[in-house]
């Protein structure tokens, strides 16, 4: 990410430019943001709540540098709210197979909103790692080829990873329908999963597919370099923020929500959090002198995650104060 003279205040202006430039593409996939698509999440701060999370965090990086991966943020919702009100596994299924192609070069088909945001973002993302890419000193010739195919293949990570969990709700929502009479007061059904399980699926908040995306398009040479160090590290972090999101957002009697809490208790869950906090904090220090603005980031968002900013993130898009 290329530094640029940010200022006082800087990350409030980005923050408020780029929360008005998401506004306009949610207005360009009406579809996609209806407001009814997202019942339990407040619809107009989406565009702030993402733009938050950049701004923020890359505080000095330039509207143009954070403006595909705001943009990839929104889709990731769009995607998500497709999924999870999806009732038919097979129509999912094709809606993820139409997605991956499209990441992969295929044409949208015709009235598929979802396929025409992914492709409009995909071509910033080929155009930045054509530039970038490219410019790296002793770049080989398919550097962006592997950079565009990287970010395609954790796109279908990312999709695979909500699939698996809205199959999870489905079966736990089947078990629990099953094993009480009606009326009687619902037990607590474990999610159909293993905690180890459950954080490899952490891929589905999405975060790792934006980051890739803004290392890709912040043009910092560094980070593509220690590309494969910082995604090690970035996973680690997804898993925290997969954690807390489930820490403020737990309903214990919900048939159909999977959440961590519902597979090992508190204390085990905050000595799971401390060990991969520890992880990411000392594999950072390692990278600070390698590449000091992306550590800079994935700090922030190390600290997002365990509540340093008197708040955590809600995967549903609402705040909780910390």
């Amino acid at each position: 990410m290329a530094g640029n003279a940010a200022g006082p205040g800087w990350p409030g202006a980005l923050e408020t430019r780029l929360a008005t430039e998401l506004r306009a593409c949610m207005a360009r996939y009406p579809r996609l943001f209806d407001a009814a698509r997202f019942p339990d999440r407040p619809f107009m701060p989406i565009a702030g709540l993402a733009a938050r999370a950049l701004a923020e965090g890359a505080p000095d990086c330039t509207i143009a540098q954070l403006r595909v991966p705001a943009r990839v943020s929104l889709w990731t919702l769009a995607a998500d709210a497709e999924i999870t009100a999806g009732t038919s596994l097979p129509a999912i299924l094709a809606m993820v197979r139409r997605c991956v192609a499209v990441a992969e070069g295929a044409a949208p088909a015709p009235g598929d909103q979802l396929g025409r945001f992914l492709a409009d973002v995909r071509a910033d993302v080929l155009r930045a790692a054509t530039l970038h890419g490219a410019a790296l000193p002793g770049a080989a010739p398919g550097r962006p080829r592997r950079l565009a195919a990287a970010w395609a293949e954790e796109l279908r990570f990312m999709l695979h990873a909500m699939v698996r969990e809205w199959e999870w709700r489905q079966l736990r929502g089947v078990i629990a329908a099953t094993s009480w009479e009606s009326g009687a007061a619902a037990p607590p059904i474990a999610p159909p999963v293993s905690l180890a399980a459950y954080l490899r699926n952490a891929g589905n908040m999405g975060t790792a597919w934006v980051n890739l995306t803004l290392w890709i398009a912040g043009g910092d040479g560094a980070a593509l370099r220690e590309l494969v160090q910082l995604r090690r590290v970035d996973g680690w972090i997804q898993q925290l923020l997969r954690l807390a999101t489930d820490a403020v957002s737990y309903q214990p009697h919900s048939a159909d929500q999977v959440n961590a809490l519902q597979l090992a208790d508190r204390p085990a869950i905050d000595e799971l959090a401390a060990a991969l906090q520890a992880r990411a904090r000392h594999e950072l220090e390692v990278l600070a002198e390698r590449c000091p603005r992306s550590v800079t980031y994935l700090s922030w968002l190390l600290d997002y995650a365990t509540g340093r900013h008197g708040s955590v993130p809600n995967y549903r898009g609402e705040q909780h104060t910390g």
